[in-house]
């Protein structure tokens, strides 16, 4: 975040297992749209994550952190959402 420029611009969200505690990281992330109104969010997940068990596909990753995008876009659904990945060769888009 802070090579994006947005140290301390930013209210961090982290559950263990990412997205995976779907009704968890969905409540926090959407008190904290209500309270901030952000323009943009960035849904970070990694590789290699325990909680994901045997399916820690980047594949699963995806469709978990989709799943929290369009849980948010019915909130404000001109919401610019970054959904992106973290493993060993650096952060991509998922």
């Amino acid at each position: 975040m802070e090579k994006r420029g947005l140290k301390g611009q930013f209210d961090r969200i982290s559950t263990p297992g990412v997205s995976t505690d779907f009704d968890t990281v969905d409540k926090f992330a959407k008190i904290s749209l209500r309270l901030h109104n952000p323009d943009e969010v960035f849904i970070y997940e990694h590789e290699d994550c325990g909680a994901y068990g045997k399916d820690d596909s980047e594949e699963a990753h995806r469709v978990n952190a989709q799943r929290l995008a369009d849980s948010l876009k019915t909130i404000k659904p001109q919401l610019k959402i970054n959904t992106l990945i973290v493993t060993s060769k650096g952060i991509s888009e998922l």
